[in-house]
């Protein structure tokens, strides 16, 4: 897994296709060189390498790469979303709903998890379609619902995106009122989060290209 790691950060900004196809030869290679002690890898062996490769992947990196080799109009966005109840972080995951122009929707769902009081958040990694996009309603596990435009992302096609983290900190109307005040940042994603995706997708978080979303709020 290594191996593919770095082999990644080898071909980032490469299109879906060089990335896939990278990742397998390379993989295949690394397996032969693993037998070269025993007089050498038969031909046959190499179809059977290939497939050994693509098992060693995680189900989330197999996913990816199948999902970028299907859809090369498609791109993969990784990002977070923060929450702040008056500068108090929100003890709740977030539900992100973002659309372009041409009315394409999409939803980011992070997980979070505290420990010690100290908010532990998955991330969130999709497959949406390339295209600018704005972050346009947050959901609080329905608690609550902000709705605004918040920030805004580009996806190119085949690219895998880190977004950063959208934080989001608002201040309740009145009671029963939908209105609400909010202030927005984009920041690096937490050292949590990056190590929640790298468990998960190692080989396209390492290849992913770091542009954060631009906040639309002061």
């Amino acid at each position: 897994m290594n191996v593919l790691f770095g082999i990644a950060r080898a071909v980032r900004g490469s299109d879906a296709t060089t990335f896939y196809r990278t990742l397998l030869v390379i993989a295949t290679t690394t397996l032969a060189a693993a037998c070269a002690g025993t007089g050498g890898v038969p031909v046959e062996s190499i179809g059977s390498a290939q497939a050994a490769a693509e098992r060693n992947l995680t189900s989330r990196d197999q996913s990816i790469i199948a999902d970028l080799k299907e859809k090369p109009d498609w791109g993969i966005l990784i990002m977070d979303v923060t929450t702040r109840l008056e500068g108090k972080e929100a003890s709740c995951g977030a539900t992100a709903y973002f659309k372009n122009a041409e009315g394409k929707r999409g939803v980011a769902q992070i997980s979070n998890i505290f420990v010690g009081g100290k908010r532990i958040s998955s991330g969130s990694i999709q497959t949406v379609k390339a295209g600018t996009y704005v972050i346009h309603l947050v959901e609080c596990q329905l608690r609550e619902k902000l709705s605004a435009s918040f920030a805004e992302f580009t996806l190119k096609p085949g690219e895998i995106l880190n977004a950063g983290n959208l934080v989001i900190d608002y201040k309740p109307g009145s009671f029963l009122s939908s209105e609400f005040s909010a202030r927005t940042r984009v920041e690096a994603l937490s050292a949590e989060t990056v190590a929640s995706v790298k468990e998960r997708a190692p080989v396209a978080f390492a290849k992913a290209t770091s542009r954060y979303m631009k906040s639309l709020l002061p």
